[in-house]
């Protein structure tokens, strides 16, 4: 499907191509009623406005677009540094947008941040959180090329590209570690389906609880400190085991885990054993230290970006298709600390 042009929004609504441009660009005075219809045609066709033209016509390059999804997570952090460093001699300036803000997804600002992404030109995207496959195939369609770090990308017509981390060998990695401590109680603290790396890291610690004939629970809370510091309170007050091991989805998650075990004064590692996802910088300064995923995020943003500069050589102009077999996997490291019991 090729993008709407001016003349296919002018066909439908009725009008000038000439009322058209003017709707759009403010340059003389359209009727409300006709702005409306324009607006209407414009919106069925997906059509978006000319800036993509005039920038073409410039032929200056455009910015590369990072959607992140929840600045506050360290992770994305970390990630971005390896983005910078990446493009750092390149001629495209660097973008952030986040999707999730606070760890709450909403689909307008998805739409509206790849709508904007199409409109300023963007040279590429890198995107952390999966998009609708409607938004992907835009994109695609656009030319812009898209990367998927630490998410997969949607089962899209024109296929999709990541590069991930090995989540659910991350996650036997735990349950085995638990395991070592003949701790068979593990309770999952982990974010909605919507961040596609859940579905694997759950899978890994099923297969390691079937594996070492652990009890395995999954508690779900909204990807923020607050929601997991309540949800986990309220767990804790309402169940009673002897001795629970709790692993934390990701870097705002341990912190509500931090604020729950505080507030049920249970320690760490004599009444819980405490492991999380996402190595961070200050972790060996918390009291006690926290075993944690390493998955170098550095790393993987700067691979993420390698692999968007490649695509973009090959493919400087047109929609594009990608093969599934240009994705990656990154392998990872438990960090043993004191908090697991070690």
């Amino acid at each position: 499907m090729k993008p709407a042009t001016l003349k296919d929004v002018a066909r439908a609504a009725g009008v000038s191509i000439w009322t058209v441009s003017n709707t759009f660009s403010g340059k003389a005075p359209v009727t409300q009623s006709t702005k409306t219809r324009v607006l209407e045609a414009a919106k069925t066709l997906n059509y978006i406005p000319n800036q993509t033209a005039r920038a073409l016509r410039r032929e200056t390059p455009g910015p590369i677009v990072v959607m992140t999804a929840s600045t506050s997570n360290a992770y994305y952090v970390d990630m971005l540094d390896g983005v910078h460093e990446m493009l750092r001699t390149s001629s495209h300036g660097v973008r952030t947008a986040d999707l999730a803000p606070e760890g709450r997804f909403d689909q307008k600002t998805e739409d509206l941040v790849v709508t904007e992404a199409i409109q300023s030109r963007a040279a590429g995207v890198i995107s952390t959180l999966t998009l609708s496959v409607d938004n992907h195939e835009k994109l695609c369609e656009w030319g812009i090329p898209i990367v998927y770090v630490d998410s997969q990308g949607p089962t899209a017509p024109s296929g999709s590209v990541s590069v991930t981390s090995n989540n659910e060998q991350a996650a036997y990695q735990i349950g085995e570690h638990l395991n070592y401590h003949r701790l068979d109680t593990w309770l999952l603290l982990i974010y909605p389906e919507r961040w596609s790396t859940r579905q694997t890291r759950i899978k890994g610690m099923k297969n390691a609880a079937k594996k070492f004939g652990a009890t395995f629970s999954i508690l779900e809370c909204a990807n923020d400190s607050q929601s997991s510091a309540v949800v986990l309170e309220e767990y804790l007050r309402n169940t009673k085991v002897e001795k629970l091991a709790i692993i934390a989805g990701n870097n705002p998650l341990l912190l509500g885990t931090m604020h729950a075990l505080q507030a049920c004064d249970l320690r760490v590692p004599d009444q819980v054993a405490l492991i999380a996802f996402d190595e961070f910088t200050w972790s060996t300064f918390v009291n006690p230290p926290v075993t944690l995923i390493d998955e170098d995020s550095r790393d993987i943003g700067a691979k993420a970006a390698l692999k968007l500069i490649h695509i973009m050589q090959e493919h400087p102009q047109g929609a594009i298709r990608y093969h599934n077999q240009e994705s990656e996997e990154v392998n990872v490291k438990l960090r043993i600390r004191a908090s697991c019991g070690c």
